[in-house]
């Protein structure tokens, strides 16, 4: 979902002249949108009547065409700020990097954005080597104990600003949130 240069956004669009028409401005803006129609978080673009929608979870909202890039860029990122995970009593906002219930906020990190929102992201698990490559993807040797290390701060940083006990479970490479 997020990485140490790039924000991946899930989204689809029905008509194929739209979708290639924002994955270009994104991608010159090293934004990663993802087709995948099938997560839970997709944001819907759609265009009509002169119109482009946008719709997410609860959200929608339309503009009329012709758009500016910082218009559709601001719906898009309105749009994907509204996604977030419940987590015990918590919520999380990873567009915001902001950890939050009705008696406090915590602005993260941006490597703790990067951990949790990937491993909110795959649920099954992610491989340890991509996790580690999203948050230092120009080092070409993987450290264990880097990432490891990372992992415990982040543990004791929910603790101590949340009162949040996070756990994390390593088998095989693959580490997941449980």
């Amino acid at each position: 979902m997020i990485s140490n240069n790039k924000i991946k956004i899930y989204y689809y669009c029905e008509q194929n002249f739209i979708n290639q028409w924002i994955r270009d401005i994104f991608e010159q803006k090293n934004i990663i949108l993802s087709l995948r129609k099938d997560h839970n978080f997709s944001l819907k673009i759609d265009f009509k009547d002169n119109y482009l929608k946008f719709s997410i979870n609860n959200y929608n909202k339309k503009n009329k065409v012709p758009i500016t890039f910082q218009n559709l860029k601001n719906n898009i990122f309105d749009a994907m700020s509204t996604v977030k995970f419940e987590f015990k009593s918590f919520s999380y906002y990873p567009y915001l990097g902001i950890i939050q219930n009705s008696n406090m906020s915590v602005k993260l990190s941006d490597n703790y954005n990067i951990i949790l929102s990937n491993l909110f992201d795959n649920e099954d698990g992610i491989k340890k080597e991509k996790l580690y490559s999203c948050l230092w993807p120009s080092n070409k040797e993987y450290a264990i104990n880097k990432l490891d290390t990372h992992l415990t701060n982040l543990k004791n940083f929910l603790k101590q600003n949340c009162s949040l006990e996070f756990q994390f479970k390593s088998q095989k490479g693959l580490l997941k949130l449980i």
